[in-house]
Formats: C-alpha cells, sequence, structure tokens
C-alpha cells in the first residue's frame, strides 16, 4: 500500500516483538517469512494502564528526554491502539504541542520521524561489543 501519491509505502517490512521480547529463532522465523527488521524501542507509554493524563505525558516525555531535560537520540517510543490506551491521542498532543512551543536550537526539542526513513538500504543489524573486542553478527 503506498500513501503521499504513490511515492512511499504505508505498509513497511519492521516487526516490533509484543513485550519486546523475541527470542533468536523467533526472529530467524520473521526475518524467514519476509521482515527486514526487527525493533524494540526505547520504552513503553504503557497507555494502556496509564491513570492520569499527566503520568502518561511524563512517561512519554521521560522516553523522549533524558533526566536533565536534553534530548535522547534516537529514542523509539511504544505507543498503542487499543480500548484501553484512550489518553494516548491526547497525551501524545500535549507533548508535541509543548516541543512544537520551544525555541529552534533548545537542546530539549526533540524532531520527530518515521523509523522507516532511518533505515536505509545497506543497514545492519549486527551487534558490536566493545571496541577491544571483535565484531559479533548474528547467525541463525
Amino acid at each position: 500500500m503506498k500513501i503521499e501519491g504513490g511515492s512511499r509505502y504505508g505498509l513497511t517490512r519492521l516487526l516490533r516483538p509484543p513485550e519486546l521480547a523475541v527470542s533468536r529463532p523467533g526472529c530467524a522465523v520473521a526475518l524467514d517469512e519476509g521482515f527486514t527488521y526487527l525493533v524494540s524501542g526505547s520504552g513503553s507509554a504503557e497507555d494502556y494502564a496509564s491513570v492520569s493524563m499527566e503520568s502518561l505525558e511524563g512517561i512519554m516525555d521521560h522516553i523522549v528526554h533524558k533526566r536533565n531535560g536534553d534530548v535522547r537520540r534516537g529514542a523509539i517510543m511504544i505507543m498503542h491502539m487499543s480500548g484501553t490506551a484512550t489518553r494516548t491521542p491526547y497525551a501524545l498532543d500535549l507533548l508535541l504541542t509543548k516541543n512544537d512551543q520551544r525555541p529552534e536550537g533548545d537542546p530539549k526539542k526533540f524532531k520527530v520521524g518515521l523509523l522507516g526513513d532511518y533505515l536505509i538500504d545497506g543497514y545492519d543489524q549486527r551487534m558490536v561489543t566493545p571496541k577491544d573486542m571483535r565484531e559479533k553478527r548474528i547467525d541463525f
């Protein structure tokens, strides 16, 4: 399925495993079935169990910002679409509105993007150990 005048795919070959947990054999099956990338997240908003708008917005803010308020580069926030995650769009709107009101150059201002825009041809999902150790490829 293509969007934006047929220039971009709306569905991708990204898999976010349920509960962000998958075994090596599970990874192998997903990749064999045609998924190109297996994606984890920086944190779950746990929006399906939120107790208030303020707490949900705080959790979302903590996922995209460090304790000192600076942006966590490359943060991936996991949100849910369900009957129990009813506060999600409103809390996200609050977070994004506050972000938009920050001046350009503010270290607390983050950029929103589609994950697929960052996964480009040649992207490699190898696990890399510290420099003093060798690179390790995951083979299934």
